[in-house]
């Protein structure tokens, strides 16, 4: 395995942590989140995370798993790094706070399969 390559598990783990700190970080509600410079920054560093590792996924995993929208997950990172000076922070907030919570516990699910852990 090429050193920049990261295996299956590790890729799962990035992409549910940062869902996680998704999750965190809007938890304090839309007003909160939108008044926070530095809570945005985060969220978005945290999309970005998802997209690439979303990216670097093997095809026929994301094929296998049809059930979370992996094309779209890839699509937001790619629109969050190229159009940076003009993200549309509700957006932001509405993905994080909708979309993250529904794909959450499918993400925790997929990490803890076990015989995905053993090729770590």
């Amino acid at each position: 395995m090429d050193k920049r390559q990261r295996a299956l598990p590790l890729l799962l783990a990035d992409i549910t942590g940062a869902a996680r700190e998704i999750a965190d970080y809007v938890s304090v509600g839309r007003e909160a989140f939108l008044a926070d410079r530095m809570r945005q920054r985060a969220v978005i560093q945290c999309f970005e995370v998802i997209g690439e590792a979303t990216k670097k996924l093997p095809d026929d995993f994301r094929s296998a798993h049809r059930q979370l929208p992996w094309r779209a997950m890839a699509a937001f990172r790619d629109k969050l790094i190229h159009d940076y000076f003009e993200v549309d922070l509700a957006l932001v907030w509405t993905t994080a706070s909708r979309e993250i919570a529904a794909m959450l516990p499918e993400l925790e699910r997929l990490s803890s399969i076990p015989d995905l852990k053993k090729d770590a």
